[in-house]
């Protein structure tokens, strides 16, 4: 089983949005994305995650690891790359 919880709490917002965008080729939605982070407790973390969040998303499209693909989904972008934590399959990834 996936360890969410510990994920939100070990690894940099910008790198759990990255590896969530790879998981459907339909990519995610942004409410999707807040509530992953809202489920696994990002406030204990951040505090109010909620603008830390916009301001991730923003530099991931900036850098073009991400890019909004229509129907108010993330893609992944042209500069995307796997996390390291999910290419050393932590928490439980498969």
């Amino acid at each position: 089983m996936v360890n969410f919880y510990a994920m939100v709490q070990d690894e940099e917002m910008e790198d759990i949005i990255t590896f969530l965008v790879e998981l459907s080729e339909s990519g995610i939605s942004h409410p999707s994305i807040e509530q992953f982070f809202g489920r696994y407790k990002a406030s204990t973390k951040y505090g109010k995650y909620n603008i830390k969040l916009i301001d991730a998303i923003k530099n991931l499209e900036e850098d073009g690891r991400i890019y909004s693909g229509g129907g108010y989904s993330y893609k992944k972008g042209p500069n995307w790359s796997k996390p390291t934590f999910a290419a050393e399959k932590k928490y439980g990834l498969e």
